[in-house]
């Protein structure tokens, strides 16, 4: 589809994930620098947690590209990030940074579902 095409909706949406990528982007990169400032035991810990972060920042950065392909495959794609990043989000201990995502994730899945008439079945998209 063209870009003329793409919902006003499912725009937002992108860029509530980019916006999210972006806050874990610099969480998880805050993370890897304070191993470094930190105690030694807890470096591998960090470590797992920091590329964790970063992962989720690659995720959620090709949910929003996905977006534009108008293909179920990307819509499930997202909202399963989405989920994933929520149930996360409350399972840990809940503080200001947590609130912020929950409310973003919710935002973001809110968008997506009410743009998902944009998307085709995986083998009626264009790729």
């Amino acid at each position: 589809m063209e870009s003329a095409e793409f919902p006003k909706y499912l725009r937002a949406a992108q860029l509530l994930l980019y916006i999210n990528a972006g806050i874990w982007l610099i969480f998880g990169a805050a993370t890897i620098v304070r191993l470094f400032s930190g105690d030694v035991t807890q470096i591998f810990s960090g470590i797992i947690l920091g590329t964790l972060m970063l992962g989720n920042v690659a995720l959620l950065y090709g949910a929003g590209l996905g977006l534009k392909r108008a293909q179920q495959r990307y819509l499930y794609f997202a909202l399963a990030i989405l989920a994933l990043n929520l149930f996360l989000s409350i399972t840990d201990e809940f503080g200001l940074f947590d609130l912020a995502t929950v409310i973003l994730n919710l935002a973001t899945i809110i968008l997506i579902l009410a743009s998902r008439k944009y998307f085709a079945p995986n083998d009626q998209a264009a790729t």
